[in-house]
């Protein structure tokens, strides 16, 4: 094929695509949905096309939220970005950034998103020509997300062991972002490593110098951190170490338990021996009495026995007190020596 001949076929191509020479009416919007977390820039690209460019001239642009013919008043609505008016939403005046122009590129810069910037952004467009005005459908839809840490393999955290091997990814909740760098931080600052700067850390394998409170954010967006996320690692000398002192204490609780006991039965033992010995000297102190009360005498001696040879063994064995008295006693010395007899 000659050059003028491609040069032709690609003239014809121009004017049957949309916007072409002789284009349509349109807004084009790369993409209809974007993902944010809260703090982040969101660029909104955008292009837009009319057709006879030569006779008509675009006078005013505008975005707009949640209006699907993009017409605010000043009493009900407001523009996110109006070229001719200053009605615009105040939570954007400081925000919002018009990058394109009044011939075909619409894109809009949004500095420090948040939550209440999710909504459904349109572009509307209008030429020198009362009726030469358009907008843009369906619009983009904003989503803020905050920025999560994940691990993977999922497990529950206190399963790290050093040895293991694992991965923590920072991603945002329920979308995906277009921005792929990321700064990674540990215990509140910020790592240095070149693997840093991307959404995933790997610990191939992990130790117990990894331990610590990691946290993430959109590299040169410090507000867009996430939340702190905890990662506990296992040492396998921690788990020696605290078997050992297991191990320790149980054996000092039975040592103290045997002395315990030890203790117990030796006192019981040396009680023991004092109440026999105790016993052992009531029972010769009982003999002794009874052999001061009644020496051991043969039964048939003592059986032949007079009374008066009775009063005088026992007198002598009392050994009282030599005294004056008569021989003949009274009835009443009787009774007295029949007591001491017995």
């Amino acid at each position: 094929m000659r050059v003028p001949d491609s040069l032709c076929l690609w003239a014809a191509t121009l004017l049957i695509l949309p916007g072409g020479l002789c284009g349509d009416w349109s807004v084009l919007y790369p993409q209809t949905s974007i993902c944010a977390v809260p703090g982040s820039t969101v660029v909104i690209p955008c292009s837009y096309n009319y057709p006879s460019k030569d006779r008509l001239k675009v006078n005013t642009v505008m975005w707009c939220i949640n209006d699907t013919d993009c017409i605010a008043d000043s009493e009900t609505k407001h523009y996110v970005y109006h070229s001719q008016t200053p009605n615009n939403r105040l939570k954007f005046s400081q925000r919002i950034r018009y990058l394109g122009n009044k011939m075909d590129n619409c894109t809009l810069k949004i500095t420090d998103v948040g939550i209440s910037d999710q909504e459904t952004y349109r572009f509307r467009f209008e030429t020198n020509d009362p009726q030469g005005r358009w907008v843009g459908q369906p619009g983009v839809t904003l989503s803020i997300t905050e920025l999560k840490i994940q691990m993977s393999p999922t497990g529950k955290l206190e399963e790290v062991r050093e040895g293991d091997n694992l991965n923590l990814s920072c991603v945002p909740e329920g979308c995906s972002l277009t921005q792929t760098e990321f700064t990674w931080f540990k215990n509140g600052q910020p790592l240095s490593s070149p693997w840093a700067t991307e959404n995933t850390l790997r610990f191939n394998p992990v130790s117990s110098e990894h331990a610590g409170t990691y946290s993430c954010a959109l590299k040169g967006h410090a507000k867009t951190e996430s939340v702190m996320f905890a990662l506990d690692v296992r040492s396998e000398f921690n788990t020696l170490m605290i078997a050992a002192i297991l191990g320790l204490v149980l054996l000092v609780s039975i040592a103290t338990l045997v002395i315990y006991i030890c203790i117990r039965r030796k006192k019981a033992g040396q009680l023991k021996g004092e109440n026999s010995r105790n016993m052992k000297a009531r029972d010769v102190l009982n003999n002794i009495y009874d052999e001061v009360l009644q020496p051991n005498i043969p039964e048939s001696e003592h059986m032949q026995r007079t009374p008066s040879e009775e009063d005088e063994v026992c007198y002598s064995a009392v050994s009282f007190p030599p005294k004056t008295a008569s021989c003949q006693e009274t009835n009443d010395s009787s009774v007295l020596y029949s007591t001491l007899k017995r």
